[in-house]
């Protein structure tokens, strides 16, 4: 067993040029993510490995996914507003 539980994940994290393997097959929410510190932490924790989903109210957040996925890490994006439970 890896150090990290799954060698098959580490590996796929490093040839991703990850450089946390843990956050490999782990699932990251971030909301406000077309701008700012929200596209900052979508951006970081896609690179560190994870798959994220991103909310915003703006339509920008899909071109942040695709960003992201464009650049060999995975997102899915969700446009919307936290606030509103309609």
């Amino acid at each position: 067993m890896h150090e990290f539980g799954n060698a098959e994940l580490a590996e796929l994290a490093q040839l991703r040029g990850c450089t946390n393997p843990r956050l490999t097959n782990r699932i990251a929410v971030v909301t406000g993510a077309s701008r700012g510190l929200g596209k900052f932490f979508a951006e970081t924790l896609a690179w560190e490995g994870a798959h994220v989903i991103l909310t915003a109210r703006s339509a920008n957040v899909r071109d942040v996914a695709d960003g992201i996925n464009r650049s060999g890490g995975t997102a899915n994006c969700v446009e919307m507003d936290v606030e509103r439970d309609d």
